[in-house]
């Protein structure tokens, strides 16, 4: 029972018996006794009636407050139901939208040839600042060849030889020679013709002084690579192979964790510049729908639906797309906050099952899961 009930009943309790002592003081005739005792029942009886109203009207107030609050709660929850699903309605219409226009998968294409042109600067930049690792493979590769001309000699008509002995030993110059491949003689000649300019062009990098000097290195390591181990059988050299190695991550990888932060933000920001007049509104009304969830909706496991709705109409493209806007532009920064406060991409079990896309599609994998968990 509430306290006040306990104070009121003890009051009717008292009040009787502290009267009726009075009047017993006092020593009242049987006559007044009735009268008093007439008296103070229907005061009591007033005063009775008038606390239990009052604790009646009480009650009925705070039950009426009680039922406000939860009408008010549950036409503010309906509210926040019909303007998601209004909004969730416009997003899958322009998703959808999008797709027929492949928009995401040119957007994807996108990603791959600006990482790899970003790439290729960074590989010359590797080049520049390691001209001297350029300039040392090179040179390592003067002896093998030379070797390989000297156990071939024998093996060469004396017509060739001739030409051999005037063209190369006499006058250190490349031979040039553009014949049918149609004998083993004839293959091995061609090969010793391509193998001096090889040596020469080795010659002339061991003594240039600036990058710009070498031209498209890559290309011409890289042949001489194939042409060593698939024609000539020759070991390469260790410093040739360490070049080799260097070079293939920056020209023929598609490992972009070489890449700086700021070619990979200019990377994905080309990349999305270049359908933005499309994509724009597209990003802001997903940023609309995130922000509105997360100011609106306490509850998680309401949440969570929110976001499954969300997600429900999108595939791995679409979801990657949206995370490189929001994680590698300047635009997305806040929507990537948003993001996160739904864990719109999953949790740490959600990513490591691949469960909303595959992160080994991720450009950083590592990387770009600690962006997503908030890292």
């Amino acid at each position: 029972m509430k306290n006040s009930y306990i104070k009121t009943g003890f009051l009717f309790l008292i009040l009787p018996i502290f009267i009726a002592w009075v009047l017993s003081i006092f020593e009242l005739k049987e006559a007044w006794l009735d009268y008093w005792g007439g008296i103070i029942g229907s005061a009591l009886g007033v005063f009775g009636a008038f606390f239990i109203l009052k604790e009646q009207i009480k009650n009925d107030k705070n039950s009426l407050e009680e039922q406000l609050e939860n009408d008010r709660v549950q036409n503010k929850r309906q509210q926040i139901d019909n303007t998601f699903f209004n909004l969730l309605s416009i997003h899958n219409e322009q998703i959808t939208n999008l797709k027929e226009k492949n928009i995401f998968v040119e957007i994807e294409s996108n990603f791959e040839k600006e990482l790899k042109e970003k790439m290729t600067l960074e590989g010359n930049e590797f080049l520049k600042k390691n001209l001297a690792l350029v300039k040392k493979a090179a040179k390592s590769m003067i002896n093998p060849y030379e070797e390989f001309l000297t156990r071939q000699e024998g093996n060469i008509y004396e017509e060739h030889r001739q030409i051999y002995e005037k063209r190369w030993k006499e006058e250190r110059k490349a031979i040039s020679f553009y014949e049918p491949i149609e004998t083993q003689e004839v293959s091995t000649f061609d090969l010793m013709a391509d193998v001096t300019k090889k040596i020469l062009k080795f010659e002339e990098i061991v003594k240039v002084q600036e990058r710009e000097e070498l031209g498209n290195i890559d290309y011409f390591f890289k042949n001489v690579e194939q042409q060593a181990i698939f024609y000539l059988k020759i070991d390469l050299p260790n410093d040739f192979k360490k070049l080799i190695d260097s070079l293939d991550r920056y020209y023929r990888s598609n490992d972009y964790l070489c890449l700086s932060s700021e070619n990979r933000i200019l990377a994905i920001d080309n990349s999305i510049n270049l359908h933005y007049s499309l994509v724009g509104s597209y990003f802001r009304l997903v940023h609309s729908i995130t922000k509105y969830i997360n100011d609106n909706v306490i509850e998680e496991d309401i949440k969570n639906n929110y976001i499954s709705f969300l997600r429900a109409n999108m595939n791995q493209r679409e979801i990657l797309t949206i995370f490189y806007n929001a994680a590698y532009t300047t635009r997305g920064q806040e929507l990537l906050y948003e993001l996160n406060k739904i864990t719109f991409f999953g949790n740490e079990e959600d990513i490591s099952r691949n469960r909303f896309f595959d992160k080994s599609a991720l450009f950083w994998e590592l990387d770009d899961v600690n962006l997503m968990l908030k890292r």
